[in-house]
């Protein structure tokens, strides 16, 4: 079977730049989520990050294109599914963590970095200036470790079980198609290591709980060592996770059912 090749429309450039470049400058706000270590460490993680928004947003462009090619609607769909779950989701927190400001300005503007994808970015950058939301339910860091966990369940790792599945049992077996499933694999696993890490590494909890939290030693190379070996066993397990599910979802529903349970 001739394997389908994928490229991105060349009369959408300026478009497709553009969104790029929106989404490679996200992560730059992202320092305040990374361990309090030295310059030099927190530069390499936020680069990291950089690299991985970044293959993330070329490799779904390219895999986009190469399924209206092959006309697999099914998944795309899908994937459009969970990505406006977690969209929905977030304007129901950003909702209920704004509605009690007087000024309805902020819930606008809240609502519209959802719906603009910069809310974390932003979030980032509250967490950064220390910034105090008087009346929310919760704090800006807690609000930002909430959006992350919903970018993960709701999208990350529903994308990649799709993508996996798709990859199976579709016509869709292109080089685009294995590479978009990876980077979905390591995006989902940093996404998830980044909100073990920071929560283990936060100082407060530290103080409260320090039978619990603590684990990270201090000292900046140690730290790093701990966040790639997090990020490697993460991204091994999630691969196993995704590719048991998909090879059972391809037999039946139902021993996924079992799988999972």
């Amino acid at each position: 079977m001739e394997r389908a090749t994928s490229s991105i429309p060349l009369e959408n450039d300026l478009e497709v730049l553009v969104n790029f470049l929106r989404e490679v400058m996200k992560p730059r706000a992202l320092a305040a989520t990374l361990p309090k270590c030295d310059k030099s460490s927190n530069l390499a993680l936020v680069d990291c990050v950089v690299l991985a928004r970044a293959f993330d947003f070329l490799a779904k462009t390219a895999s986009g294109s190469n399924e209206d090619a092959v006309g697999e609607n099914s998944f795309r769909n899908a994937s459009l599914i969970s990505l406006l779950s977690n969209i929905f989701l977030q304007l129901i927190m950003v909702f209920f963590q704004n509605k009690k400001q007087k000024s309805k300005s902020r819930l606008f503007k809240g609502l519209l970095y959802v719906l603009s994808t910069t809310k974390p970015g932003v979030d980032a950058y509250r967490v950064v200036i220390g910034a105090e939301q008087v009346g929310a339910p919760v704090d800006p860091k807690v609000e930002m470790m909430f959006t992350k966990m919903l970018e993960l369940f709701c999208e990350a790792i529903p994308g990649a079980l799709i993508q996996s599945y798709a990859f199976l049992v579709g016509s869709n077996q292109s080089n685009a198609a294995i590479f978009s499933l990876i980077v979905s694999v390591f995006t989902a696993s940093f996404t998830a290591t980044g909100i073990s890490f920071n929560t283990d590494v936060d100082k407060n909890k530290r103080a409260h709980t320090p039978d619990f939290y603590g684990y990270v030693p201090d000292g900046a190379k140690k730290k790093v060592k701990v966040f790639m070996n997090m990020f490697l066993i993460s991204a091994c397990q999630l691969s196993a996770k995704v590719l048991a599910c998909a090879l059972c979802a391809v037999e039946s529903g139902t021993i996924v059912a079992f799988y999972l349970k």
